[in-house]
């Protein structure tokens, strides 16, 4: 038996999280198939961590693995645009291959997000991430993809890439 007496209702209006790059983990990644739908996807939480005004909140981002092809025949381009994002978080979190969702827990990176109208209402506004970055990345100290290339020696720092981009050696 419980014995708990009603009080008012307070809606929580929380606040988009601004635009900007956010330090985060992942907590946790789920993987889906619809065989029905033809649909295949990674369910991923981001938890972000270290900001003093956003830290505790969740991001959440699908990521198709299968997806229907277009009617006309045209290419799927959704397909490729998230198979591109999976490359991202992959590479940030210095993984060439993924053999279980599960291994992407507690992994650590920085990601863009942006807050946009919601398509289906205009009125209410979505955070999108747009971008993904190594756990170490100082904004403004990359410019291009060659310079991230320098500095991230595939999956092991560089050295010398790190102190000449201004990054605290962690040891």
């Amino acid at each position: 038996m419980i014995n708990y007496t009603a009080e008012p209702y307070e809606r929580n209006e929380m606040k988009p999280i601004p635009d900007g790059i956010y330090k985060t983990e992942i907590i946790d990644v789920k993987y889906q198939n619809d065989e029905s739908l033809k649909k295949e996807s990674i369910n991923i939480q981001y938890l972000i961590i270290e900001d003093p005004n956003f830290g505790g909140r969740f991001l959440y981002q699908t990521i198709f693995l299968k997806y229907p092809n277009p009617q006309d025949g045209s290419p799927n381009i959704v397909l490729k645009i998230a198979k591109n994002k999976l490359n991202g978080v992959l590479e940030m979190c210095k993984m060439s291959s993924l053999r279980h969702v599960s291994d992407l827990i507690g992994r650590k990176l920085k990601i863009k997000i942006k807050t946009k109208p919601d398509k289906k209402d205009p009125n209410r506004m979505r955070t999108e991430i747009v971008d993904y970055f190594d756990y170490l990345y100082i904004e403004g100290s990359h410019n291009n993809k060659k310079q991230r290339e320098q500095t991230i020696n595939h999956g092991t720092t560089n050295v010398a890439a790190c102190a000449a981009a201004g990054f605290d050696i962690p040891f």
